[in-house]
């Protein structure tokens, strides 16, 4: 029997995949202890121009990150 499930996520479509078949196995046994990792690549957020200027996403000076 399954005691632990850690479901790590990116947003990707796979990753949605994972959770929903993560989510048959808590449902068969709501007892599962269940750990959620979210992962997202830093360096596609933050890109410095060759003159040092900082560009930084819209939405992390929105708080939407």
């Amino acid at each position: 029997m399954i005691k632990n499930i850690l479901l790590a996520t990116d947003g990707s479509e796979h990753a949605l995949k994972a959770a929903k078949y993560a989510c048959s196995f808590m449902e068969l046994n709501p007892a599962v202890e269940t750990t959620l990792l979210f992962a997202y690549d830093v360096a596609n957020q933050y890109v410095m121009g060759a003159d040092g200027a900082l560009f930084v996403e819209p939405a992390i000076l929105e708080g939407n990150m």
